[in-house]
């Protein structure tokens, strides 16, 4: 008789551990992706969670060989609503294969769908310093994903171009310098092109030389402000 009811409580513990385990996540809002100049967004919010672990970022290139680029942890069990984003930062590829994999505590997982984020603008480079204000030298320093040529134009207010050269970028931290000192004291701009992008930033040609590093107006090819 005891070992009846031994084997019985067994039993019954792990049912109700089995019944403790089981996994489920409901999703509010299915995976969405958006494309910023920093990165990819990707968004989702979930109902109702149980027993959940992580959701695990994916990403392809193919469409096919996927790798993990980032993991978030779970609610773990919730019965409202909870919204998960993640940026993948820095993501420069014209399109982007994303999926979640979500993990249970019983390490079992599932797949979300399937989503594509594509890039409208090339992002090729980005400005990290340049000095507003100067006297006979503006030194720029950018960053690019790629080898390539950067188109430099010195522009007056009215839009004229003043001064233009051709300089080789290499992929990563590139530092130029455009002579100032033929030119008079006051307002100009000076458009940066590679490839299909471009940016016009707006500086002072001023009698001291202090510098205000990163101050400078950023317009897209259409003049208007960012």
């Amino acid at each position: 008789m005891k070992k009846y009811f031994k084997t019985l409580m067994t039993l019954s513990l792990l049912i109700f551990l089995g019944s403790n385990l089981e996994a489920k996540v409901t999703y509010l809002n299915s995976l969405k992706g958006e494309e910023f100049e920093m990165g990819n967004l990707l968004e989702w919010s979930t109902l109702q969670e149980q027993n959940s672990k992580s959701f695990v970022v994916e990403k392809s290139i193919d469409g096919v060989a996927y790798t993990e680029v980032g993991s978030i942890n779970a609610a773990g069990n919730s019965s409202k609503e909870n919204v998960y984003s993640y940026l993948d930062l820095g993501a420069t590829d014209k399109k982007a294969f994303y999926r979640l994999r979500q993990v249970d505590v019983d390490a079992t997982i599932s797949y979300s769908h399937t989503i594509v984020v594509s890039k409208a603008m090339t992002n090729n480079f980005a400005m990290i310093n340049i000095t507003s204000e100067i006297k006979d030298v503006m030194e720029v320093s950018y960053t690019s994903s790629i080898d390539s040529d950067m188109n430099v134009e010195l522009l007056d207010e009215g839009g004229s171009i003043l001064y233009s050269e051709m300089f080789g970028t290499k992929k990563g931290i590139n530092d130029i310098a455009l002579p100032m000192d033929a030119y008079p004291m006051g307002t100009y701009r000076v458009a940066f092109t590679m490839e299909m992008e471009r940016e016009i930033l707006t500086l002072k040609k001023v009698e001291s030389t202090t510098e205000e590093p990163n101050m400078a107006s950023k317009k897209n090819d259409k003049g208007s402000k960012n």
